[in-house]
């Protein structure tokens, strides 16, 4: 799920491939559950669930890669505070 930039020879396999995209599934499912219960602005929840996991990846390459460093406490500073942010532009 979180490789580097380039795979090299690696390739998903059919069952990894099903494994990520019940992860997927999984985040798809709050999203149309935020969205019917009016918390979550209506539209595509896959969408929306494809821009809260590309947040999530881009967080985890930058800690893999210890390229996060920049503050003392990333979590804290930076992950949690971008996911409010999305959380409040996806508010209804």
């Amino acid at each position: 799920m979180f490789g580097a930039a380039t795979l090299g020879e690696y390739r998903l396999h059919q069952d990894d491939r099903a494994l990520g995209l019940d992860a997927f599934a999984q985040i798809v499912g709050f999203m149309e559950r935020g969205m019917s219960a009016g918390v979550l602005r209506d539209g595509d929840p896959a969408a929306v669930a494809a821009q809260w996991w590309t947040a999530l990846h881009g967080f985890v390459m930058l800690e893999l890669s210890r390229f996060i460093d920049i503050v003392e406490d990333a979590e804290t500073q930076v992950l949690r505070p971008m996911l409010d942010n999305l959380l409040d532009a996806l508010s209804a």
